[in-house]
């Protein structure tokens, strides 16, 4: 076995948490991603809801959960824009032992106030201002690889609020921008349907 394959084979074998970006669905407000509160030995930080999978999860469902228990968001209330994780990366934790984080991109309707479920260990969530975000995050990793995408999740919100511009990573990426276009369909249908019922 080359080195190459060694080091692939040492990532998959990696312990993995499985989390969400969550933008709140806002038409005429800033671009905001929500972002859960926990306290570390430096005392209240922030961070992107995430976790373990639990035994019969899909990656996914995991996600999700992960989301209700860290900002209160229940299923119901979330819709995935990507059929694939938008972010997955390899980094230590603070006890010196290498993970991967794995992140899905959704949505809400719902615009708060974010009431975590398990609310001992994380006390609030909130909606945060793109340009804000890597100030939040206290991981300097997790403010990197945040700030890598933040393009594409402004991209993602003014598609939201029906502007028809494909530019930028969307540009590049066509695959992609027609799934994105697809499921915001979908989103607009079912979010159209919940706005009549009484």
């Amino acid at each position: 076995m080359d080195l190459a394959s060694r080091a692939m084979k040492r990532r998959t074998n990696l312990p993995t948490s499985y989390g969400g970006i969550v933008i709140p669905w806002r038409k005429k407000q800033t671009c905001e991603v929500i972002l859960t509160t926990k306290q570390s030995r430096n005392g209240l930080c922030y961070e992107l809801p995430k976790g373990k999978r639990e035994q019969g999860e899909s990656k996914e469902k995991a996600a999700m959960r992960e989301i209700f228990e860290e900002c209160g968001l229940p299923a119901h209330q979330l819709y995935p824009l990507l059929n694939d994780p938008i972010l997955s990366y390899a980094r230590s934790t603070q006890a010196g032992v290498q993970k991967i984080l794995t992140f899905w991109l959704f949505t809400t309707d719902h615009c708060g106030p974010y009431v975590p479920y398990d609310n001992k260990r994380h006390p609030h969530a909130e909606a945060i201002p793109f340009a804000r975000l890597p100030h939040y995050i206290a991981n300097q990793d997790d403010a990197m690889h945040i700030a890598a995408i933040q393009p594409m999740l402004a991209e993602v919100m003014r598609r939201m609020r029906g502007i028809c511009a494909w530019d930028g990573f969307f540009a590049e990426h066509p695959a992609l921008a027609q799934e994105l276009d697809g499921n915001m369909r979908v989103f607009r249908r079912s979010l159209a349907v919940r706005t009549v019922v009484p």
